[in-house]
């Protein structure tokens, strides 16, 4: 097995690729947003429907995240029937979380759990 075998391996198991993915992607570099960002977008929503993460890029203020962590989940037939659409690892990597809230005015050195929600640790 060489370099370029174990390359298509790792894309097989993180991308959850078919055999036909997997023959577009023997030049990685030529389909990568058609497939690779496609893939992590699409396993970014089910993810964000199915168990409401934090940091998500959906969440800009204050305002946002409250009613983000107050959403209700699906009940485990849901779930589990959503996720059965997520394929392979990838998901989007949260960069506009909290992008419009004011922190210096929101926070307080009285209340130090809002720099960073306790959500983001758990």
């Amino acid at each position: 097995m060489g370099i370029a075998d174990v390359g298509r391996a790792l894309f097989r198991e993180h991308l959850g690729a078919t055999a036909e993915e997997m023959e577009r992607l023997k030049d990685p570099l030529a389909h990568y947003v058609e497939l690779v960002m496609r893939r992590a977008q699409r396993n970014t929503r089910i993810y964000r429907q199915v168990f409401h993460c934090t940091p998500d890029d959906c969440v800009n203020t204050w305002e946002e995240y409250d009613a983000f962590t107050k959403q209700k989940g699906h009940d485990r037939a849901q779930a589990l029937e959503l996720l059965a659409d997520v394929r392979g690892h990838l998901v989007e990597f949260p960069t506009q979380f909290l992008n419009r809230a004011n922190l210096i005015e929101y926070n307080s050195l009285s209340n130090t759990e809002t720099f960073v929600p306790n959500e983001v640790f758990t």
